[in-house]
C-alpha cells in the first residue's frame, strides 16, 4: 500500500484498540500531533503567541517577547540583567513573573479552544528546576515569595492562575494584538500596538 494509505489504515487500527483499552487517550495523544503537521492554525498560533507577548511586556521582563523555551529565557535574563537592573532598577519575584509568563500562552490556548496543541504547559516547571540548578550564576533568588522547593508544582498552578486574571484584564488588548499578528506583525508593531492601548486604557483611568 502507498505510505500515506498505510498511515491511515495503521491508525484506524490504532483507533480501534485504543477505543476499548485506554479510552481513546492515545488517539487523542496522535490526533493533535498530526493537526500540527498538516495543517498551520495561524489564528491558533497568534492566539498563543499575542498571549506571551502581552505578559511579557505587562510584567515588565523586555527579553522575553514570543514562545520561549525552558533553558533560553534564563539566557536572555543573565545576560541582560544589568541593562535590566539600570532601567527598571531592582527585579522583586521575578522567577514569580517568568513563570506567569510562560503559563500566559497556556492559559489562551485552553481558554480559546479548550485543549493544547500549541502552548507548552510544562516549560514552567522545567524552567523553574533550571533556575535552581542555575541560581548561584544567575544571581536569581528562586526562593523569593516565600515558595519552597516542595512547593513546584503549587508555584506553577499558582502562576497559571495568575496569569488567567492578567489576561482576562487586558482581554482587549491581547484580542487586539491577536488580530495584527494573525494577518502579520513585526515586534516593532506588536510592541507600538501594546503602547497605544494600554495608553489609551490608563489615560480613561485616570
Amino acid at each position: 500500500a502507498p505510505p500515506l494509505i498505510a498511515i491511515f489504515l495503521g491508525f484506524g487500527a490504532l483507533w480501534a484498540v485504543d477505543r476499548y483499552t485506554q479510552g481513546g487517550e492515545y488517539v487523542a495523544l496522535i490526533s493533535r500531533g498530526l493537526s500540527r503537521l498538516f495543517e498551520r492554525d495561524l489564528a491558533r498560533e497568534s492566539t498563543v503567541e499575542s498571549a506571551s507577548f502581552l505578559t511579557g511586556y505587562v510584567l515588565g521582563l523586555p527579553t522575553c517577547a514570543f514562545m520561549p523555551t525552558a533553558v533560553r529565557p534564563l539566557d536572555l535574563i543573565a545576560s541582560s540583567s544589568e541593562e535590566m537592573s539600570k532601567l527598571l532598577g531592582p527585579q522583586p519575584r521575578l522567577i514569580d513573573r517568568m513563570l506567569i509568563w510562560l503559563m500566559a500562552p497556556v492559559v489562551a490556548e485552553q481558554t480559546a479552544y479548550g485543549g493544547i496543541i500549541i502552548s507548552r504547559p510544562g516549560l514552567a516547571l522545567e524552567m523553574l528546576q533550571a533556575a535552581r540548578r542555575r541560581e548561584a550564576s544567575l544571581g536569581i533568588d528562586v526562593q523569593q515569595g516565600g515558595w519552597t522547593r516542595e512547593e513546584d508544582e503549587a508555584r506553577v498552578r499558582w502562576a497559571f492562575t495568575e496569569a488567567k486574571k492578567l489576561l482576562s484584564s487586558y482581554g482587549g488588548v491581547r484580542e487586539a494584538l491577536t488580530e495584527q499578528m494573525t494577518i502579520g506583525s513585526s515586534v516593532g508593531g506588536s510592541v507600538q500596538l501594546v503602547e497605544n492601548r494600554l495608553k489609551s486604557r490608563w489615560g480613561a483611568i485616570q
